[in-house]
């Protein structure tokens, strides 16, 4: 119980730790140096191919960064899901074995953690591609 404490108290440190560490970080602000040029030329080439969108496709609400990390979560989430469900089958077949019974019970909390994890990693990416 003990042990279970400090890994608890260890995590919520290493948690609040991580978050303060992005809480104080200031946003960078660029500038296409194209703006100039476009605000007293638009008639050119060059403006013209720039599009009329305003969206990026890499960075954007539906860029290619938001599409690969939605997948790539949903896919981890999947798994972790899989493995929940595995470590309860485990536990209910463990049949009395406290080592069995254990093991389960590590993967049911590294499959616990790991979805929660990806929750937050997911919704700091959108956070991120939501300011970009």
């Amino acid at each position: 119980m003990r042990a279970l404490l400090t890994r608890l108290v260890v995590a919520s440190l290493l948690i609040l730790g991580v978050g303060f560490t992005f809480a104080s970080v200031q946003p960078a602000y660029a500038e296409d140096p194209l703006d100039k040029i476009c605000i007293t030329n638009p008639d050119s080439a060059t403006c013209k191919s720039r599009g009329t969108g305003t969206e990026n496709p890499l960075t954007g609400k539906d860029g290619l960064l938001y599409k690969i990390s939605t997948i790539v979560a949903g896919v981890a989430g999947v798994v972790a899901v899989i493995m929940i469900l595995f470590s309860g089958f485990q536990m209910i077949t463990s049949s009395g074995d406290a080592q069995k019974a254990a093991g389960a019970k590590r993967n049911l909390t590294g499959a616990i953690i790991g979805l929660i994890i990806i929750a937050l990693a997911q919704t700091v990416i959108l956070f991120v591609v939501g300011r970009l």
